[in-house]
């Protein structure tokens, strides 16, 4: 029960939070983001007022920069992990009760996954075919975050109700977006500001 204390409270919101100003902000950085996006969402058959798969959907734009925001600045940077048994990984052997580290932020950047320009934000890298693999923001396989779709759904679904709802924003004077505290989780040093143009 504490745990789920834990991810309602404190966890989850502040994903959701974090990561619809990152996306947001990242979406002023390149005009024809923004531009691509509110198209999209503007052609939508549906009013994205909730947080359904079918709103979710309206803009493949929207996902796919909530998708490199993730990427590049994921809710953890690290996720630690007790092996079961004794494992060899890349020659080293780990005991078994051990614990190790991942390094969401290390893997999410890693130039043999994501390229020369992994420590870039750059859309274009989740429209190529195949694409690259899933970034680690939520960890993988059994073990991973529990909260994964309710953090990407809310998050698109608010980005897709904003561009609904303004023509253009832009980021207030002096904020800096890319200024994090990593502690529980991804934060904003100080607040992301923004002009709303209806």
């Amino acid at each position: 029960a504490g745990i789920l204390l834990v991810l309602s409270n404190t966890i989850i919101p502040k994903t959701v939070a974090t990561l619809v100003a990152s996306t947001c902000a990242s979406m002023t950085l390149d005009i024809s983001l923004f531009e691509n996006a509110h198209n999209e969402v503007k052609s939508c058959p549906v009013d994205v007022k909730s947080c359904t798969g079918v709103q979710a959907n309206c803009s493949k734009t929207v996902k796919r920069c909530t998708k490199e925001t993730l990427r590049l600045w994921p809710a953890l940077i690290a996720a630690p992990r007790k092996c079961n048994n004794d494992v060899t990984f890349r020659g080293y052997k780990i005991p078994k009760g051990r614990y190790v580290i991942i390094m969401l932020l290390g893997g999410n950047r890693d130039p043999a996954s994501f390229g020369p320009s992994a420590n870039e934000f750059s859309v274009k890298r989740w429209k190529v075919i195949p694409p690259p693999p899933e970034p680690l923001s939520f960890g993988g396989g059994p073990r991973s975050c529990s909260g994964r779709d309710l953090a990407e759904n809310v998050s698109v679904a608010v980005i897709c109700r904003l561009l609904q709802k303004y023509s253009s924003w832009q980021l207030k004077n002096g904020s800096n977006p890319l200024d994090y505290k990593w502690f529980p989780v991804s934060a904003h040093r100080e607040p992301v500001k923004f002009i709303f143009t209806p």
